[in-house]
């Protein structure tokens, strides 16, 4: 028998904060999977950068990074403060799989983006997601 597949965390998390309204006044759909070739800013960058089934054929625990970038770090700050306060609000959502729970790992830090020099606040949660 094989395991269903896992949902797309990723792709979930960026619907989700695209159509949530505090996040959209920010960064109206700039949210993607990396930078893209002409970035305008701010803009987040969701990825999933570990993550395991933690029960069989049902439970996925993506770790999920969320980068805040924007002009100022002030704005950053902002966006990255926003996201932090809207991502409760994902346990229950309903798209391409059921989210279960959210944990914030690692809260915003400030980390400047050496490839792109625009000031980055990144944050990691842990994401429970099922089919």
């Amino acid at each position: 028998m094989s395991l269903p597949l896992a949902v797309d965390s990723e792709e979930l998390i960026l619907a989700w904060l695209r159509d949530h309204a505090s996040v959209a006044a920010i960064v109206e759909d700039r949210a993607f999977p990396a930078i893209p070739p002409d970035p305008t800013y701010p803009l987040l960058v969701v990825r999933r950068v570990a993550g395991r089934r933690i029960v069989r054929d049902r439970l996925d625990a993506p770790r999920i990074q969320i980068d805040a970038y924007a002009a100022t770090k002030a704005d950053a700050w902002e966006l990255a403060a926003t996201v932090q306060a809207a991502l409760p609000e994902l346990v229950g959502v309903h798209m391409q799989g059921v989210v279960t729970g959210v944990d914030e790992m690692i809260g915003p830090t400030w980390m400047p983006d050496p490839v792109t020099n625009q000031p980055r606040y990144t944050q990691d949660y842990m994401v429970y997601t099922h089919p």
